[in-house]
């Protein structure tokens, strides 16, 4: 066996990433539930695990496009994931801003 044969895939590798980020969601959201972080640093983790998750399904996305023998139908199904996680993450980073400049505003106040 070659050691390439020992490495996982890329999928194998994006798959374990995108678990891995959905875990650390589900860790945030348990300790924002218990009162360890405020409502603004929560928001901030999420913004951040969805940005990863962007990044992994960019992974992917590379590897899609390089590999000449993935179906169309998988390449636009990898680009609907990123789009989607991308829009997701936006939408966190957006909340992260506005809680943050809310608490910004009632600080000066």
């Amino acid at each position: 066996m070659t050691a390439a044969a020992d490495r996982p895939s890329v999928p194998e590798i994006v798959e374990a990433g995108i678990h891995r980020t959905g875990v650390a969601m589900w860790h945030a959201d348990a300790r924002y539930g218990r009162g360890q972080i405020t409502l603004d640093h929560h928001w901030r983790i999420l913004a951040a695990l969805h940005a990863r998750r962007v990044r992994w399904w960019a992974v992917l996305e590379r590897h899609v496009l390089d590999d000449r023998t993935t179906p169309l139908v998988f390449y636009r199904a990898v680009l609907g994931a990123r789009d989607n996680a991308h829009r997701v993450a936006r939408y966190w980073h957006q909340q992260a801003a506005t809680v943050t400049a809310v608490a910004e505003r009632e600080t000066v106040a």
